[in-house]
């Protein structure tokens, strides 16, 4: 199944209306599927270690159905190779599931579809985890804003590259990704993209200093995405975006609705109007953290 991109292009929408999509993104995602046939189904495959490459023994594995808000269906654990079978007990070849495996405070998962048969393999790679920060760099940054009456509605998109080496999971309570923003006004939501571009909201941690934000969401190794967005006060028709992260950003877009509007930005320079939305686009690269 080919994914899309959870930074492509943004529509011209505010803020709220973007949280409505991740909403509808959900309920496309738990949305019956045509059954073809009830008759139990036949599950196995294996768990790797992908810091150390080596089998997992004696991991549990949990079977979960989307439908039932993430139910657990079955359970089964690996053998000494790191092996899994799942007994066709409780599961039902024509539906969609999740396989879960929880290692070290992170959950890994992997889409399960069955054949006509009944039959289906997974395999899992799962990685250790560290509370040292690896090296992290922002890909990709994206910036909207919409200016609409007296708010602007501003929503923040970063693909983080996770380049540990070995590949480890960054887990941190006390945040794994850390971001300023301007005086937000009203409330402040963040989600991160998980399997199949699912939104998945995360909790926001205020910090010591006003405008300081963190999320403890687990950094696995590769790319992560991760979404923030709030309402800013936009009286007297102005706005001062002073946003930051603590990482280096490689390349940046800014959208900016109405096109008409003017910006002026040290980091930013005009590329034109985006054709799919309107907007008024700007590009920067090579940001220092």
């Amino acid at each position: 199944m080919p994914e899309s991109d959870p930074c492509a292009k943004p529509q011209r929408r505010s803020s709220r209306a973007i949280s409505f999509l991740w909403l509808i993104a959900a309920w496309i995602f738990l949305a019956p599927c045509p059954r073809i046939f009830a008759a139990g189904g036949h599950l196995q495959g294996s768990v790797v270690n992908g810091t150390t490459g080596k089998p997992v023994a004696n991991q549990t594995l949990e079977l979960l159905a989307p439908r039932g808000g993430m139910q657990q269906v079955a359970t089964a654990k690996t053998d000494v190779q790191g092996r899994f079978v799942f007994p066709q007990n409780n599961i039902d070849a024509s539906s969609f599931y999740l396989l879960q495996a929880t290692y070290q405070d992170v959950d890994y998962h992997a889409p399960i579809r069955f054949d006509a048969s009944g039959e289906a393999s997974a395999d899992i790679t799962v990685y250790d985890s560290t509370r040292s920060a690896p090296a992290l760099r922002i890909q990709s940054a994206r910036v909207v804003v919409n200016a609409e009456g007296d708010k602007a509605h501003i929503q923040e998109m970063f693909a983080i590259q996770n380049s540990a080496n070995p590949p480890r999971s960054y887990v941190n309570p006390r945040g794994t990704f850390r971001f300023h923003i301007s005086k937000p006004s009203g409330e402040l939501t963040a989600a991160a993209v998980g399997l199949m571009n699912m939104p998945l909201p995360q909790p926001v941690t205020p910090g010591s200093s006003e405008g300081d934000f963190s999320i403890s969401y687990p950094l696995k190794p590769g790319r992560n995405v991760l979404m923030v967005a709030y309402d800013a006060d936009y009286t007297g028709d102005q706005l001062q975006l002073a946003d930051s992260v603590e990482y280096p950003i490689d390349s940046a877009e800014l959208f900016v609705s109405p096109a008409t509007l003017t910006v002026s930005s040290p980091l930013f320079q005009s590329a034109g109007t985006d054709a799919d939305t309107g907007s008024a686009r700007y590009e920067g690269g090579n940001l220092k953290k």
